[in-house]
């Protein structure tokens, strides 16, 4: 969470620096043929190039997490991959996974099974 606003946020002192927004009133003269338009262009591309690296970074690191927690966490992580909200697509990479590997079905033997088995009072299988 820190990367992203630290790195993506205009409220960020980084970004606000690098803006030059904090200091505009020691903004030279413009480079001639260097249009605001070109500007404009640039940080949107160094922007992008941002949000890129951190979405490689963080998304392997996200879906361990969601791992970790398990159940709602994994459903979640498998809506994710395939809705069509804004979703980055490092992490639908990462998340459909989810979809057809998802570690964990070894405590099916060890809790999920003796429960049924003690509840139904009879073998499942």
């Amino acid at each position: 969470v820190w990367d992203y606003w630290w790195n993506t946020s205009f409220s960020s002192p980084k970004i606000i620096f690098h803006s030059g927004e904090l200091f505009s009133w020691k903004k030279e003269g413009k480079e001639e043929g260097q249009s605001e338009e070109y500007e404009n262009d640039a940080k949107k591309e160094r922007r992008k190039k941002v949000l890129q690296s951190l979405h490689e970074k963080n998304a392997p690191k996200i879906f361990q997490i969601m791992l970790d927690l398990g159940g709602l966490y994994i459903k979640l992580g498998q809506v994710l991959s395939v809705t069509a909200l804004p979703i980055p697509e490092e992490y639908r990479e990462r998340f459909r996974i989810l979809q057809s590997n998802v570690p964990g079905h070894e405590d099916f033997d060890s809790v999920i099974l003796p429960t049924l088995e003690k509840e139904l009072k009879s073998p499942v299988r």
